[in-house]
């Protein structure tokens, strides 16, 4: 047969760690820090300041190795433009056979970046 003692007690045990919580809270709000005002809605000084930057977050340009046939490159224009970023998208070359056979790379996907990227880096 079960006792309904410990059942008894535990909401009694919630209430008193609840109560101990919300003492802590108020003591860390209030007392420690009585010339501060506290309100629910953030100020604007309250908030994180915005640095600000430029079109390139104050690089000198944002550029970006991608395929002119990429299926993801319109998604990166549309977010360039929401966001307002200056992007620089290269075209790249059709890459030869005898330009990946010149490499130590085994998977094509990341032989035809590497191409992509050493390409970005010369131009």
């Amino acid at each position: 047969m079960i006792s309904a003692a410990p059942l008894l007690r535990r909401p009694l045990r919630t209430r008193f760690w609840a109560a101990v919580a919300v003492a802590v809270f108020l003591f860390y709000r209030l007392w420690l820090y009585p010339d501060q005002q506290w309100s629910p809605i953030p100020t604007r000084e309250s908030q994180v300041p915005v640095l600000e930057t430029n079109s390139t977050l104050g690089f000198g340009a944002i550029y970006v190795v991608s395929k002119s046939d990429s299926p993801r490159r319109h998604g990166l224009l549309q977010s360039a433009n929401v966001t307002e970023l200056d992007l620089t998208i290269p075209a790249q070359p059709k890459w030869t056979q005898k330009d990946l056979d010149h490499a130590n790379i085994h998977s094509k996907g990341s032989l035809m970046a590497w191409l992509g990227h050493r390409h970005l880096l010369r131009q």
